[in-house]
């Protein structure tokens, strides 16, 4: 698990997923999905971990016919990958403006959150309010 070019990122990764609220069983079993992303990814011949998230769907596609989901990790590891400066952040895109619905419910998950105390993984795992009215 702790070999392939994650492999030294495994313990940030964990103490990453404990920020969350992941139990101990989850984030042992993201933990092993990392390593075979590791080791897959070791094996593609790419110029370092700035190829990843591009290669990411590739993964997916192979180990999802074989494993099942794999839900948000690739996007928790990347998220953990760029707070510590090993890859950069994308590029902004060119999204239009965020809808007043879709700045309700950011306003909303904050209070969730910071005021009512929910982990970031509750709110998360929850249908956002805006997407249950459309």
């Amino acid at each position: 698990m702790r070999t392939g070019p994650l492999g030294p990122y495994i313990d940030d990764f964990a103490s990453f997923l404990r920020e969350f609220g992941y139990t101990t069983s989850t984030i042992v079993s993201k933990l092993r999905l990392v390593g075979q992303l590791s080791e897959w990814f070791a094996g593609q011949q790419t110029a370092g971990l700035e190829a990843l998230e591009q290669k990411i769907p590739e993964f997916v596609a192979v180990h999802d016919k074989g494993h099942g989901r794999i839900g948000k990790t690739p996007e928790h590891l990347l998220g953990l990958l760029r707070r510590v400066g090993a890859i950069s952040e994308p590029e902004p895109s060119t999204l239009p403006p965020p809808s007043e619905a879709m700045l309700i419910e950011e306003s909303f998950v904050r209070y969730l959150v910071e005021e009512r105390g929910l982990a970031p993984l509750s709110v998360a795992v929850s249908a956002p309010p805006c997407a249950k009215m459309g």
